[in-house]
């Protein structure tokens, strides 16, 4: 049975099981390996995800299978100081793809932005993820604009679709 939780700073390793099986098999084929070692500490060691859930303001919704966590979604509200939910991780373990639980996190963000008076979510995604804009289309998400991310560490530049939709 599929449950979901609002994490905690306790279920920080949860959230790293599902990054570490998720990012090398979504992005390894689009980044070097520095890049992919870069990204994952940058982003998933417990210090970063401390920060990001104390100091930035993100919330992240887990998704157990039993007690094996199978997916993530990490939010944060009126980002950039206007009513919209940012959608700054979706990410679902390669045994629970194709069994609804995507687009089951995605209607928890579209209830939490509702219930927070937001007026849209707003989500940033890798433009060669063909896969992830492909089913971000499908929930009714349009491409609203386009930005380079900077890595850092001479890591290079990334292009990001920025997707919207309504709530």
């Amino acid at each position: 049975m599929i449950t979901y939780k609002e994490a905690t700073l306790e279920d920080i390793p949860h959230i790293q099981y599902v990054a570490k099986d998720i990012w090398p098999r979504t992005f390894g084929p689009l980044m070097s390996p520095e890049q992919l070692d870069y990204m994952m500490q940058w982003m998933y060691s417990a210090e970063a995800l401390y920060q990001q859930m104390t100091d930035e303001g993100h919330h992240f919704v887990l998704a157990f299978d039993g007690d094996t966590p199978i997916a993530y979604c990490a939010y944060e509200l009126y980002f950039r100081n206007t009513p919209q939910l940012m959608m700054h991780k979706l990410y679902l373990h390669s045994s629970s793809q194709g069994k609804g639980v995507g687009s089951t996190l995605l209607k928890k963000m579209e209830d939490i932005a509702r219930d927070n008076h937001q007026d849209n979510i707003r989500l940033q995604v890798l433009h060669t993820n063909e896969n992830a804009v492909k089913f971000y289309h499908k929930k009714g998400f349009s491409k609203t604009d386009e930005e380079y991310k900077e890595l850092g560490n001479g890591m290079g530049k990334f292009l990001d679709l920025v997707m919207t939709k309504k709530v």
